[in-house]
């Protein structure tokens, strides 16, 4: 595998993790992002939930019926994407698939525990450095986060984990790889 590589605009923030009240990063609203499980899994939760992606009537009317705390966030600049991240307390990336899956990178940039689908590449992106669940199963999504908000010595492990599997993502890397295998199909 190639790896992929993360935006320069990503850089380590230091802040203290919300046990009272946790910020919960959630980016994407299609049908693979999971959102609707996600918004299931929290809403016993206190938490504030942080959705980067257009809203369907739909998603609000699940949000409201959960009494899920949310703010809505979508056509964000980068710099606008990245304080998002300064501002969470985790990232749930409850996806059932995708291509990559760049939020992690971006989270383990910023400091930030990670929630992460067992499904599709994730566990090969993140290695030790997050927190899996079942994308299918609301309850191992709710325990997952809850593993993360209620136990800081985890979050932390978390976010020292993240640091060390970003060594495997760099543009050195990615041009590095990239070149031997061009020279490899030569």
């Amino acid at each position: 595998m190639i790896p992929n590589f993360i935006s320069d605009a990503f850089q380590p923030v230091e802040k203290e993790f919300n046990t009272h009240k946790p910020v919960i990063l959630h980016i994407g609203t299609a049908p693979n992002k999971n959102l609707e499980r996600l918004v299931e899994a929290v809403k016993n939760i206190k938490c504030q939930l942080i959705i980067i992606g257009q809203l369907t009537n739909e998603h609000v009317l699940l949000l409201q019926k959960n009494n899920v705390e949310y703010k809505n966030f979508y056509n964000l600049s980068l710099q606008e994407l990245v304080e998002q991240y300064n501002n969470c307390d985790l990232l749930a990336f409850v996806s059932t698939y995708e291509g990559f899956g760049m939020p992690i990178l971006e989270a383990f940039m910023n400091n930030c525990p990670v929630c992460l689908s067992n499904a599709s590449c994730f566990p090969e992106i993140a290695g030790n450095a997050a927190v899996y669940f079942d994308p299918e199963s609301i309850d191992s999504i709710r325990d997952a986060i809850s593993r993360i908000i209620y136990n800081p010595d985890l979050a932390c492990k978390m976010i020292v984990a993240g640091k060390n599997q970003l060594e495997n993502f760099s543009w050195e890397k990615a041009a590095s790889q990239t070149l031997r295998s061009y020279e490899m199909a030569l």
